[in-house]
């Protein structure tokens, strides 16, 4: 009997040792996972953001050519050019071109623009104006390509981009 007593002296602290490893490889296990959440966060988190400011891009372009039909402009689209531009959502025109100029979070309003005021943000949108004519050169419609483009905190590259048409509905056939 003193002999079986003599081997199990040290089979507790043997336990306690495996134990405390099983259980430092599951809290470490729980750590990673909980960091990549994390990660995976930000990115879906820039991912929306993005696509609401590649969304806004093509409303800026809705407004501006709302707006004209409802001066009743003769040449639908009149004062849009074709190119690409930066515009925020204060715009009421496209008039300054594409210059890669980051947009920023403005700290009052909770809105992104141009203003310097703001928050320099990773995020950059073009909007670009494609206008088509038909035989007789009148213009029928306007293909609106907003992009926005940002590079991600892990790194990598995001892109959103954005499609839209709009047509002369006032046009006589």
């Amino acid at each position: 009997m003193k002999q079986l007593i003599k081997n199990k002296k040290g089979q507790s602290l043997v336990e306690a040792i495996v134990a405390l490893g099983a259980l430092t490889v599951a809290f470490m296990a729980i750590l990673t996972l909980l960091n990549r959440s994390f990660a995976l966060s930000n990115v879906v988190s820039e991912s929306l953001i993005g696509t609401n400011l590649a969304a806004e891009g093509v409303e800026i372009v809705k407004s501006i050519v709302d707006a004209n039909l409802a001066k009743a402009a003769d040449d639908f689209g009149a004062t849009l050019n074709e190119g690409s531009f930066e515009a925020d959502y204060q715009s009421l025109n496209l008039t300054n071109p594409f210059t890669s100029t980051p947009l920023r979070l403005n700290p009052v309003t909770g809105f992104y623009d141009y203003d310097v005021s703001g928050k320099p943000t990773p995020f950059i949108r073009s909007i670009e104006i494609d206008k088509f004519f038909d035989a007789g050169g009148v213009n029928t419609h306007i293909k609106v390509t907003s992009r926005v483009t940002w590079t991600e905190k892990g790194g990598g590259d995001g892109e959103v981009v954005m499609e839209d048409y709009f047509f002369d509905w006032k046009a006589k056939p």
